[in-house]
Parts: C-alpha cells; sequence; structure tokens
C-alpha cells in the first residue's frame, strides 16, 4: 500500500511564520516612521535658511530687520496670492496644503519694528509667517501671537531676529511650540533660527 503524500505547511509552521512578521513588523515600521518624519523635519531647516538669507540681505541694504517677510525678499514656493485655496490652478492657490511647516515670526500684527510698519497675519498682506496644513489644520499650525500653538520666542528686532517653524512630521507628534516655560518642554516638531544662523529644536526621538 503506497503511503500518500502530505503537502502543505502545518498550523505549528504557519504561526511561527506569523510570528516572524509581526516581530519584523514591529521593528521595521517605527524605524520607517523614523526615518519619514526626519526626511519632512529637512523641509524647515531649508525654509528657516531661505528666510535667513532674505532678512540678512535686506538688513545688510537697509539696515534694519522686519517682520513682513515679502518686504524682506522672501516668499515660499506656490505663493501666489491670497486665501487658503487647495487647487494650484487657482490664482489665489497660496501652497499651505503642500508645506508641512508653518515658517516665519511670532509678530504682533499691531506692531512695528523700527522704521518698519506693522506687519500683518496673514497671507494675504506681508505675513510675518507662512501657514503649512499639509497634516495639520491651519489653527494647529499657527505660529501667531495669540494662538495656543505660537512658537514662543520666534520675534524680531531692529537688530536680531528668531524665526520659528512648526509642523506635524508625524501622526505621533504635537504641534505645539509654546510650553509653559519656552525654555523647559516637551514641544515636539518645532524648529528655531536666529541672527546668527544657530538652529535649535524641540523635536524629538528622531
Amino acid at each position: 500500500m503506497k503511503k500518500l503524500n502530505s503537502d502543505g505547511f502545518t498550523l505549528v509552521e504557519l504561526m511561527v511564520v506569523v510570528a516572524v512578521i509581526g516581530i519584523l513588523s514591529a521593528i521595521a515600521i517605527p524605524q520607517f516612521q523614523g526615518f519619514q518624519a526626519r526626511s519632512r523635519s529637512g523641509e524647515a531647516k531649508i525654509t528657516l535658511s531661505g528666510m535667513y538669507s532674505a532678512l540678512t540681505a535686506f538688513e545688510a541694504e537697509f539696515g534694519q530687520y522686519g517682520p513682513c517677510l515679502r518686504v524682506m525678499g522672501y516668499t515660499p514656493a506656490g505663493l501666489r496670492g491670497a486665501g487658503n485655496n487647495a487647487n494650484p490652478a487657482n490664482a489665489n492657490y497660496d501652497g499651505r496644503e503642500e508645506r508641512y511647516f508653518t515658517a516665519g515670526f511670532r509678530q504682533n500684527a499691531s506692531t512695528a519694528v523700527g522704521s518698519l510698519p506693522a506687519c500683518t497675519l496673514s497671507v494675504a498682506a506681508n505675513a510675518a509667517h507662512f501657514l503649512g496644513t499639509k497634516m495639520q489644520t491651519a489653527a494647529q499650525a499657527s505660529i501667531g501671537q495669540t494662538a495656543p500653538t505660537g512658537a514662543a520666542g520666534a520675534q524680531v528686532t531692529n537688530t536680531t531676529f528668531r524665526l520659528a517653524a512648526a509642523g506635524v512630521v508625524s501622526t505621533s507628534r504635537a504641534a505645539s511650540c509654546a510650553p509653559a516655560n519656552p525654555n523647559q518642554g516637551t514641544a515636539k516638531s518645532c524648529f528655531y533660527m536666529d541672527n546668527f544662523k544657530s538652529i535649535t529644536t524641540r523635536s524629538t526621538g528622531f
């Protein structure tokens, strides 16, 4: 009597394979998320460097800094006009849906800086900052003067400035850049650059 061949996997073998896949996933997925977050964070540094160049060029010619980024010579990629239009074909498209980070100054709209007039916080005018809402709402992204997510210390005077970039680069990261004490906090995805081109960050874990 011939013995029939038994093809296939036993239940134990299948359970071992599932366990191995689970272990590999537990290791690989966090690593990938960290890499993805670091990659997105590069946008903040590039944006801050662009603003820094515009501010220092303006100061070299006119002898002071100012809060209005368009006046300083900086306009982010994709910015065509006013409003928050999600259609790039529209003339009013401001590109915020393509940016992870809101970047600029935490500047009061009624405050003039030196001989320069006050600057509004809206993209429609000479904005003190430009919104980025790719992974967050405009309210979450704001680094405005009274916003709960305001970037503490992101300010400008005649002779000094401290830019801020606040954004969400991972679903596990908060958008806040304003702990109770600006020097002691756990704010995530927040970068700063001063007039000495020194970069600091409160992004932790990646």
